[in-house]
């Protein structure tokens, strides 16, 4: 059957009033804050007009299957969500893995 897209995440700015959400099939969403961009490397941390990027100043929200999952309970890290199905192996061969996402841009609600 077709699943339906469900809301992840928000980001919101308020100085600015923009407004993000992030829809997906996935089951989960992994954060990335960017914390080992130093500004010094020519790509990908040069943005826009040459201006630099640096730690902490850009975010992704990256839906995907649970990472570190598959494991049985009481065999290591993971647990119970790779037999709840919430778990994805993707092996050379294997049947093909999608998801859907949609990123949604808009203001803020006043």
């Amino acid at each position: 059957g077709s699943v339906s897209l469900r809301l992840a995440g928000v980001a919101e700015h308020p100085p600015t009033r923009r407004r993000m959400e992030v829809w997906t099939t996935a089951p989960g969403v992994q954060l990335y804050t960017s914390n080992y961009i130093d500004g010094t490397d020519p790509s990908p941390s040069t943005a826009k007009g040459g201006a630099k990027y640096g730690p902490w100043q850009a975010f992704c929200m990256e839906t995907q299957s649970f990472p570190s999952s598959i494991w049985p309970e009481g065999k290591g890290r993971g647990g119970p969500d790779f037999w709840k199905g919430r778990c994805h192996v993707l092996r050379p061969g294997g049947k093909d893995y999608a998801h859907d996402v949609e990123y949604v841009f808009g203001s803020m609600s006043a």
